[in-house]
This record gives C-alpha cells, sequence and structure tokens, in this order.
C-alpha cells in the first residue's frame, strides 16, 4: 500500500515533468546582430548608402524598411511567446488544481479508510462478545436443566418447592434463550 507522502510525491513529480516539457516546447526566438561597426562605417557608407552629415547619420529607406520589418518580425515573436507562456501558466494552473483535488480525494479515501477500520474492529468486538455471552448461556441452560433433572429424579415431597424451582428453572431458560438469540 502507497503512503501518502508517495502518492503526493509522485503528483509533484508529474508535474514537475509537465511544466519541463512545456518550457522545452516554448522556444524563444534570438535576432542576432553583428557588432562590425568600425568595418561597416568605412565600407558601409557607400555600400548601405548610410552616410555622415555634420555629425549626423542618415539613413536610406531600404534600411528603414528592413529595421521596420525586423521590429515587427520580434513583436510577432513576443507576442506569440506571450501567448505560449500565457497558454503554459493556465495548464500550469489547471494542473495545480488538478493536483490538489487528488490530494483532497486520497486524504478522503484515507479518512473513510480508518473510520471503516474502525467499525469493523468494533463489530468484531460486538459479535465476539455475543460468541461469548451465547457460549455461556448455553452452559447455563446445561446446568440448569442438570439440576432440574436432579430435582425430579429425587422425591420431593415438599410440592410449593418444586413448583418455585421450575418457576425458577422457566426464567433462566427464558432469559438463557434472549441471549443466545
Amino acid at each position: 500500500m502507497y503512503s501518502l507522502d508517495r502518492i503526493f510525491a509522485g503528483f509533484r513529480t508529474r508535474s514537475q515533468m509537465l511544466l519541463g516539457h512545456i518550457e522545452e516546447q516554448d522556444k524563444v526566438l534570438h535576432c542576432q546582430f553583428s557588432d562590425n561597426s568600425d568595418d561597416e562605417e568605412s565600407e558601409g557608407q557607400e555600400k548601405s548608402g548610410t552616410r555622415c552629415r555634420s555629425r549626423s547619420w542618415i539613413q536610406k529607406p531600404d534600411s528603414i524598411d528592413c529595421l521596420q520589418e525586423s521590429k515587427e518580425l520580434n513583436l510577432q515573436k513576443l507576442k506569440n511567446s506571450e501567448r505560449i507562456l500565457t497558454e503554459a501558466k493556465q495548464k500550469m494552473r489547471e494542473l495545480t488544481i488538478n493536483i490538489k483535488m487528488k490530494e483532497d480525494l486520497i486524504k478522503e479515501l484515507i479518512k473513510t479508510d480508518n473510520d471503516a477500520k474502525s467499525v469493523s474492529k468494533q463489530y468484531t468486538l460486538k459479535v465476539t462478545k455475543l460468541e461469548h455471552d451465547a457460549e455461556q448461556a448455553k452452559v447455563e441452560l446445561t446446568e440448569t436443566q442438570k439440576q432440574l433433572q436432579e430435582l425430579e429424579n429425587k422425591d420431593l415431597s415438599d410440592v410449593a418447592m418444586k413448583v418455585k424451582l421450575q418457576k425458577e428453572f422457566r426464567k433462566k431458560m427464558d432469559a438463557a434463550k434472549l441471549r443466545v438469540q
């Protein structure tokens, strides 16, 4: 039989494995930019169309379009990553709720099992006591029957004594029968 701690540990392990799996699926794309600004300044002024006029940089429209596209792509990737993150958080909340409900169910089942064991033990004790009482009643019945037989075998001259003993015998018989039932 599994202990409650082992079951909880199993739930937590599965939860962590699911989180790890979700995090593996959640990949953020990083755009790498080179930092060769010195080389590009000398060669790039003529080729890329970037010119320096009185210490201000002027870029050609095609490089602005490229930057705009890069920005839009990065925003789209960011929104996609946020959506995936939101979905992962929602799954985590659902899994946490599911685990909590299962833990509560297990606690309730353990409590019910303990209650059932307690009731079973009480009934076992009652049955044992009733069996003991039945055996004792049978012994008393046998002894009383022997005594009655002995009295009948004796010639009792005293009829009143005989009637009294018979009434006593009947009372004991009735009491013994009630205990046996």
